[in-house]
């Protein structure tokens, strides 16, 4: 009988991490970093190309330049909207599009607005 509480318990513990780590659709919008003072890493109210280059540096875990769904810490719609050639993947240079896109007065900074406008 303590074999098959054992058992019991481990089959538990096996589907309360399954269900935990599933792939459903009610998730696929979750957002890690949406948050423009998450970006603003020096904290001077704008977002640089360097600030935005160190967050691909940092979210890239396997360091191949490009992130791909499990590395990008947004909303899933923007990772669609990133990956320009659909390819799976937002390469360094769709990343730094993405910078230039969202930098609506070409200034070479993002301001508050120009983030939340697009995130």
């Amino acid at each position: 009988m303590h074999k098959h509480l054992i058992a019991a318990v481990a089959i538990a513990l096996v589907a309360t991490f399954a269900i935990g780590c599933g792939d459903d659709d009610e998730d696929d919008d979750f957002v890690v970093a949406d948050d423009f003072d998450e970006f603003d890493l020096n904290d001077d109210g704008v977002i640089s190309a360097a600030e935005w280059d160190d967050v691909i540096d940092d979210w890239d875990v396997d360091d191949d330049g490009a992130l791909d769904d499990g590395e990008f810490l947004m909303a899933d719609n923007d990772f669609d909207d990133m990956d320009i050639d659909d390819d799976d993947l937002v390469s360094g240079a769709e990343w730094d599009d993405a910078f230039d896109d969202v930098d609506l007065d070409d200034d070479a900074d993002l301001d508050a607005d120009e983030f939340d406008e697009f995130f």
